[in-house]
């Protein structure tokens, strides 16, 4: 169902436009590309812990399936990041300094992925499945339907969620 995918995708372009999920997905993509970039600080990460540390990816720009899949890898691998201390003496001042903002003690990244990963995830299976050929109109709105009911429920106990939500609905129209 083209025509459902494409409308979801746009949607989707909109909202990954705005302004507090473009900077988590920025912060996101530091992480990812720390440990996909240097092959040597994710295999000291591996080493760190028993958990099992997937290889991380971002996707492409307009793959909005892909980078949520990414933030999911990077929120499996979250407690063996929290937890290791990479060497920083070879990092640039910058590289340091956005280290200790996105992953400091004090920061709320890792709350933040966990809430674009509850707003998102419904909307990557709808993607998913709208680009399967048996997949109907009448079934991409039962799913945006459900989708909608879920979000609002969880719009009452998150600010982020509320304000996606409303994010959403000024898009929508």
């Amino acid at each position: 169902m083209r025509c459902g995918s494409h409308a979801l995708n746009l949607l989707v372009l909109k909202l990954f436009q705005v302004d507090c999920f473009q900077n988590i997905f920025a912060d996101a993509s530091f992480v990812i590309h720390l440990f996909s970039k240097g092959h040597a600080l994710y295999k000291k990460l591996s080493e760190s812990t028993d958990e099992y540390v997937k290889v991380m990816g971002m996707g492409g720009a307009t793959r909005f399936s892909s980078q949520i899949s990414a933030l999911e890898v990077l929120s499996h691998n979250a407690e063996a990041i929290k937890h290791f201390q990479p060497d920083q003496t070879n990092w640039t001042p910058r590289k340091k300094q956005n280290y200790k903002r996105v992953l400091g003690e004090s920061s709320s990244f890792w709350i933040d992925v966990e809430v674009l990963l509850q707003i998102f995830r419904p909307l990557k299976q709808i993607i998913t499945k709208s680009e399967s050929t048996t997949y109907r109109m009448c079934d991409f709105f039962s799913d945006f339907v459900v989708v909608s009911k879920s979000m609002i429920m969880s719009a009452s106990s998150n600010s982020l969620t509320r304000f996606f939500f409303k994010e959403m609905t000024d898009v929508i129209g």
